[in-house]
């Protein structure tokens, strides 16, 4: 598979049983691969610096229309950052995401949730609720999930020049005016991932004060950095 001159995403679908090579060409690119079990996963073949890995572990098979919709959110993060795949790389961890698929579960109240831990190494994945890909809002509610999930990757002062600026505009924040939506009120990092689906047009708040604008040019200060 080659993605050519433009920024790709690259994803050999999945057919587990078959090992595609992919090649990203010009561009910055995004190379998303399965690693099912015992198979052999896709291989890169020319990934540069400017481009991504992007991994997807073992656990419940993922769907090629669910990695479709992966891949449009990642899109949409790289867009706004300038066509620059940085923002899809971790700041702490060397390793590249991982996104996981949970099983539906009633208990479960999330659709994400990052994690990091230490092991030999920081080691981030992100857990994504399966979902059902053949509706449109459960597609779109996705999206929003793996935006605000990558969000939680610059939620420190780890790669972000921002963070202690945001953290004051959340001290000042009294009401729900000056948050995205209602989840942001919970402490100053689900702020700050709140916000960046505002800033992506997945969340539109209903009566966003100047302090909610002051976070969103936070926000937007942050992404031109990455796009630089």
């Amino acid at each position: 598979m080659s993605g050519g001159s433009g920024n790709d995403g690259l994803f050999g679908g999945c057919d587990y049983q078959i090992s595609d090579a992919l090649s990203g060409d010009g561009g910055n690119d995004r190379f998303i691969l399965c690693y099912p079990g015992n198979w052999t996963p896709d291989v890169m073949a020319d990934c540069k610096s400017s481009d991504v890995q992007i991994n997807l572990p073992p656990g419940p098979n993922w769907t090629d229309d669910e990695v479709r919709i992966l891949d449009e959110a990642f899109a949409d993060l790289q867009d706004h950052a300038g066509g620059k795949t940085k923002i899809l790389k971790d700041p702490l961890c060397d390793s590249p995401l991982e996104f996981l698929k949970i099983n539906q579960d009633p208990s479960i109240s999330w659709n994400g949730l990052n994690q990091t831990w230490w092991d030999l190494g920081w080691r981030r994945t992100i857990l994504i609720k399966d979902w059902n890909e053949q509706n449109a809002s459960e597609n779109e509610s996705r999206r929003r999930t793996i935006c605000h999930e990558v969000g939680h990757n610059w939620n420190t002062d780890n790669g972000n020049p921002f963070w202690s600026q945001f953290e004051a505009l959340n001290k000042a924040s009294t009401n729900i005016n000056g948050y995205a939506r209602a989840y942001g009120m919970t402490n100053e990092k689900e702020d700050w991932a709140t916000c960046w689906e505002a800033y992506l047009g997945y969340t539109i708040p209903s009566n966003p004060s100047s302090l909610f604008q002051s976070k969103l040019k936070v926000v937007d200060d942050f992404f031109k950095m990455i796009g630089k």
